[in-house]
């Protein structure tokens, strides 16, 4: 990697390299920063499809599903829908839970994404190489578990940024689609087919 920028770092992290090509730094930001919106609007689709179900089996006040759903985060929000849409629009159809466990799984890589992207430390780094800047960026995330340091490691490109922000507007499509059947507009096999 060479010494261009790495010194300040202490050699004991385990270090998340991103090499892409871009115009200025400000790109940089400005892909993770659309990633993000993105990813938000997933959690609002989550969190509107909860409502609708709420509201459905009699839970009328708004105020009270705010509330209920303030504190949820994405992760939550993805396990609450998921139980709540077994339970009034799967209930023990298999295909319809096929299809539901590729959706909800679909929705939890794209959450642990996001929680890489989000709770990494970066350092953003322009340097000329020729015509082209070169951003180097370097994100650490400290991660231990039953066995002690367990820090992840993972190279991201700019390619793979905008792959996650194709993933979020899928997801997000995915999970109005759920609300219609939710509604009861559609069912899940009219929306959705397994491969």
């Amino acid at each position: 990697m060479g010494s261009r920028g790495t010194a300040a770092l202490p050699m004991s992290f385990n270090v998340i390299h991103i090499f892409m090509k871009w115009k200025n730094d400000r790109e940089v930001y400005e892909s993770i920063g659309r990633f993000c919106v993105d990813f938000e609007q997933v959690c609002r689709s989550m969190e509107a499809c909860i409502r609708t179900i709420l509201h459905g089996k009699g839970l009328t006040n708004t105020a009270i599903q705010e509330i209920l759903l303030s504190s949820y985060t994405a992760d939550p929000l993805r396990a609450l829908l998921h139980s709540l849409i077994g339970q009034t629009v799967v209930k023990g159809k298999t295909e319809e839970e096929k299809i539901c466990s590729k959706i909800f799984g679909q929705l939890q890589e794209l959450i642990n994404h996001r929680n890489d992207l989000i709770n990494s430390k970066w350092y953003v780094i322009g340097m000329e190489d020729g015509k082209e800047k070169e951003v180097l960026g370097l994100g650490v995330k400290l991660h231990a578990n039953k066995k002690g340091v367990a820090t992840k490691n993972f190279k991201l490109k700019k390619a793979e940024l905008d792959e996650f922000i194709k993933q979020c507007r899928e997801v997000n499509i995915m999970i109005s689609l759920l609300t219609r059947c939710v509604m009861g507009v559609r069912n899940i096999r009219e929306c959705f087919k397994v491969q």
